[in-house]
């Protein structure tokens, strides 16, 4: 548990909004409040004008500084420590370790590697070449200024970049080179889980290219070279599985949730629509809770006593001294479940990125 900080500089677009209205309201997370969400910040002293304590009605003026006190809940990862493998004044490379995103997204803020190496590290104005997935290891190239992130970048866009995977896959690969060149899309938003549509239906993805290489087999699991060509989400984790030959412990695509076969040549037994049910049910938020509807109806009675309805919540009935509290908040859902902790097992993939070329200003492995 922790409480982070955010500011966001008032736009003209705002000017003249009362400080409960417009961008000053967005920064508050919906579940944090109850009914009186906006007025409870002010009177808590977690939404502040230029550091100082404004009136409910206070109207922003451009180049007010909103502040923000958010308390959070980070989601677990592995204890293993990334390793430097090269710096110099231009570029940073890492090789990180599985479970860790590389940057801040949904429950993750302090648990993300650009945070750590910001808060622990001490480096500043970091910018990432392109983005693993948070299960997979191996190599991020960072720059450290604005002029080689635009070089970098640039022979990422005219696709000058190579770069190599290696895997563990279920079942003997076969020997010959594969590529597969299946467009994958969006299957559920809400989770960023990535699909192949079946065949017949009307295609929206964007091209998607990946080559894949035997290394070595004992014919119930094999391990494999895999050589994306372009770089879009999950991309070769959703072409093993559309191949029939998914990452050994990638919980995602490697589950009959996908269907018998587990979504081989996009054969899922089902609609798009049952099948998006059928994987909130197996991968959403409530299976991480214990006894998820229970939880949910008790913290909705709580926020009803906390909540009087009329925009008013009387602070003083409750334990609480604002501002100064990470450990417990009465407006947390999270401080009302008990979370189920993630096994090491959940927390890692067989898919390491383990070799960069990029044009003739960085190779490594």
């Amino acid at each position: 548990m922790s409480s982070t900080v955010a500011e966001v500089c008032e736009k003209r677009r705002f000017e003249e909004d009362e400080l409960t209205d417009g961008q000053s309201s967005s920064m508050l997370e919906d579940e944090a409040y109850g009914h009186a969400k906006k007025e409870t910040a002010v009177r808590l002293n977690r939404l502040t004008v230029n550091n100082e304590t404004k009136p409910l009605d206070y109207i922003l003026k451009e180049h007010d500084v909103l502040t923000n006190i958010a308390h959070r809940h980070e989601v677990p990862i592995l204890d293993r420590p990334f390793k430097i493998v090269l710096e110099d004044e231009n570029v940073l490379i890492i090789d990180k370790p599985c479970s860790l995103p590389v940057h801040p997204c949904g429950r993750y803020y302090f648990n993300s590697l650009t945070s750590i190496l910001e808060i622990d590290y001490k480096y500043k104005d970091l910018r990432l070449m392109y983005r693993l997935d948070r299960l997979t290891s191996g190599l991020m190239i960072i720059s450290k200024n604005s002029a080689t992130d635009v070089k970098l970048k640039r022979e990422l866009v005219d696709r000058k970049v190579q770069k190599e995977y290696v895997c563990l896959v279920e079942g003997e690969f076969p020997s010959e080179p594969m590529t597969c060149s299946k467009s994958i899309e969006p299957c559920e938003p809400k989770m960023g889980v990535q699909w192949v549509r079946p065949d017949g239906h009307i295609n929206k993805g964007k091209e998607c290219i990946t080559e894949f290489n035997l290394l070595k087999t004992n014919g119930k699991i094999s391990a494999v070279r895999c050589f994306p060509k372009t770089g879009r989400t999950h991309q070769i984790r959703v072409h093993l599985q559309y191949l029939g030959y998914p990452i050994v412990n990638d919980y995602m695509y490697n589950s009959t949730v996908w269907g018998d076969d587990k979504g081989k040549n996009a054969v899922y037994g089902r609609t798009h629509e049952q099948l998006r049910v059928d994987l909130m049910k197996t991968f959403g938020a409530e299976n991480w809770v214990v006894d998820f509807e229970e939880s949910a109806v008790d913290f909705m009675q709580h926020k009803d006593k906390l909540d009087d309805k009329n925009g008013y919540i009387d602070l003083e009935s409750i334990e609480f001294v604002a501002g100064k509290s990470t450990v417990y908040d009465p407006f947390c859902i999270d401080c009302h479940v008990q979370a189920k902790i993630p096994t090491e097992k959940q927390l890692e993939m067989y898919l390491h990125c383990w070799k960069y070329k990029v044009g003739g200003l960085v190779q490594l492995e």
